[in-house]
Parts: structure tokens; sequence; C-alpha cells
């Protein structure tokens, strides 16, 4: 049998998750508005 193994697109960042967590929900860092500028800038690369 051939081992499987999960394809990761993210950090492990351990303990820190809880604290991104909980900045992103308490600013609302993930709201369009946040988030739309940097995509912009992404789109202009």
């Amino acid at each position: 049998m051939a081992k499987q193994t999960n394809k990761r697109y993210s950090k492990e960042f351990g303990k820190k998750e809880k604290v991104l967590n909980y900045a992103t929900q308490t600013y609302q860092l993930s709201r369009p508005n946040k988030v739309g500028a940097v995509m912009a800038l992404i789109r202009e690369c």
C-alpha cells in the first residue's frame, strides 16, 4: 500500500492559530473592504 500524504496549502501555525483567528474575527480582517486593496495589488502584478 502506498502511503497517502495530505497536501497543505497553508502554513502550520500551531499555538498561534488561536491568536490569528481571534484577531481576524475581532478586527474583521477577512471582510472584502479590508482584503480588497490587497487583491487589487495582486491583480496589478
